[in-house]
């Protein structure tokens, strides 16, 4: 009996270790429902504009505090039953502005370096497109700036 029940912890807790953690309380992995159960208000859209067959899609809101509260529009993405991603965009009211992506960028870089995430890869185009990713283990954290759009997206490493 011991050894069934140490053998269930060990499991349980290589679980959890392996399990990415994504965006506030959702780690990679986790099902439709355990995502609803957290984000009640989270639905799938009617048109969820997504050219990718294999995925779900839940959409909600948020607020968050990045130096200041910004609304997001958050979608959860499912792939092979589980939570592959999460991406935030902007609500632009006012409409966003290069100056909020520095601004924002500057934010996530030191909260991020509080969290040991390291720099990894900085973005620019000739078209004023941009994107930083930081990382920590198999964990990346990307914020772009695309079309005048600002997004941020929670997601991992496939290595």
């Amino acid at each position: 009996m011991r050894k069934i029940t140490f053998t269930l912890l060990f499991l349980l807790i290589g679980t959890l270790a392996f399990s990415q953690v994504l965006w506030e309380s959702t780690r990679q992995g986790m099902s439709v429902e355990q995502v609803q159960n957290l984000y009640p208000s989270a639905v799938t859209p009617d048109n969820p504009n997504t050219s990718v067959e294999a995925i779900e899609l839940l959409r909600d809101t948020a607020t968050l505090n990045l130096g200041r509260n910004y609304n997001f529009e958050v979608s959860f993405f499912f792939e092979n039953n589980g939570l592959d991603h999460v991406l935030l965009t902007l609500i632009p009211n006012p409409p966003a502005t290069r100056n909020t992506y520095d601004r924002i960028a500057r934010y996530l870089t030191r909260r991020l370096r509080s969290e040991y995430y390291s720099l990894s890869d900085v973005y620019n185009n000739d078209k004023g497109d941009s994107s930083i990713t930081w990382s920590k283990g198999r964990s990346l954290i990307m914020l772009f700036w695309v079309n005048s759009e600002l997004k941020l997206l929670y997601g991992r490493f496939d290595y």
